[in-house]
């Protein structure tokens, strides 16, 4: 009982966060003005100028991390336990696909951020592992959809993997927006 309420939790706040990163303003200039509120230490303003999702994310990683913890052993099937121990890795997975949202938003010029960040996740989700299952390369449909992988230490090392690129991805064109405001 108590591990399908955390796993709806972590269901309804993934979802939430996935809405409103689609949804709200999340540009570079809303993270500058944040970072200048946090910088004069006026922390309600901070709040206040902070987009939504971010508490929705820390939401689903708490229900993930509870989910994980109270994880029943009494499943016994190798099948239902694999998907049962699916919420870590698909955290992961939500934390790479912010990553490339924010990647694609905090660009010079953000010009159809939403259709981009679409596209994007429709050939990480479906178009390239259903190639490569059809191509019988499970060990590649594995590698793109983690919580496929039988083993769940396996799923979410590869899915850390995931969200590792993800992070480098908006640490590089944070990198890139700083040292271009520093130039001009």
């Amino acid at each position: 009982m108590l591990y399908s309420l955390v796993l709806s939790a972590l269901a309804v706040s993934g979802t939430m966060t996935y809405l409103q990163l689609f949804t709200e303003e999340t540009g570079i200039i809303v993270f500058r003005r944040v970072a200048v509120r946090v910088s004069r230490s006026e922390w309600r303003r901070a709040l206040e100028e902070l987009p939504c999702w971010p508490v929705a994310f820390v939401m689903a990683a708490a229900a993930s991390v509870t989910a994980q913890i109270v994880l029943p052993e009494s499943i016994g099937n190798n099948e239902l336990r694999q998907l049962f121990a699916a919420p870590i890795p698909l955290f992961l997975l939500l934390t790479r696909d912010a990553g490339i949202f924010l990647f694609f938003a905090f660009a010079r010029q953000p010009r159809r951020v939403e259709a981009a960040v679409v596209f994007y996740l429709a050939m990480l989700y479906w178009v390239i592992p259903g190639l490569a299952t059809l191509a019988d390369w499970k060990w590649l449909a594995e590698f793109l959809l983690p919580f496929l992988h039988p083993s769940a230490v396996v799923a979410i090392g590869v899915a850390a993997i995931h969200a590792g690129i993800g992070m480098a991805l908006l640490a590089w064109r944070w990198r890139g927006y700083k040292v271009g405001r520093e130039k001009s």
